[in-house]
């Protein structure tokens, strides 16, 4: 097992593969890890004594950042009554046919795209939701499930509330 080593500004794991690459080294006899290393230095960090090349940043610059938005950014981008998906905003309650997807479906283990289904609890109405689910199925001949879950909730209707079973299938 790997000697670990704890960074003496914040108490991190600093391994030796750290230390070979630069990423964690010494500074006014304190081993540091790249990030107290560039708060000591005031930027960033140069090599430590007896490393080679320039010191590897520790989030590669090619790589997209996460951007952290305030509320009222997030207010003003969703559309009213729908939700932040970029440029393919859905209104909540929109039909599934206005629907356009651009991302190819994948063949393998991973799902692109989910569906819902949802009947009340009699037999009557899950048989009916079972012929739905068996002709959407047939319909669409290029789909392949990946995976199912299943629940079982509260839906609201012009009357009342019913508890419906709730069957979320992934393709």
């Amino acid at each position: 097992m790997d000697d670990v080593k704890t960074c003496q500004g914040c108490g991190a794991s600093i391994y030796q593969e750290h230390l070979d690459r630069g990423m964690a080294g010494f500074v006014a006899g304190k081993l540091l890890c790249n990030v107290c290393r560039n708060q000591t230095l005031g930027g960033p960090s140069a090599p430590s004594p007896g490393s080679s090349g320039s010191m590897p940043s520790a989030v590669d610059p090619s790589e997209e950042t996460i951007r952290l938005v305030d509320d009222a950014e997030v207010s003003a981008s969703v559309s009213p009554g729908g939700s932040m998906m970029g440029d393919t905003r859905v209104p909540i309650g929109r039909a599934a046919s206005d629907l356009v997807l651009t991302r190819a479906m994948v063949k393998g283990a991973n799902a692109t795209r989910c569906r819902t289904f949802h009947a009340k609890l009699s037999e009557g109405a899950l048989s009916y939701m079972d012929e739905q689910f068996n002709e959407w199925c047939d319909r669409n001949p290029e789909i392949e499930v990946k995976f199912a879950t299943q629940t079982v909730g509260i839906f609201e209707g012009k009357h009342s509330a019913e508890q419906h079973l709730i069957l979320t299938v992934f393709y």
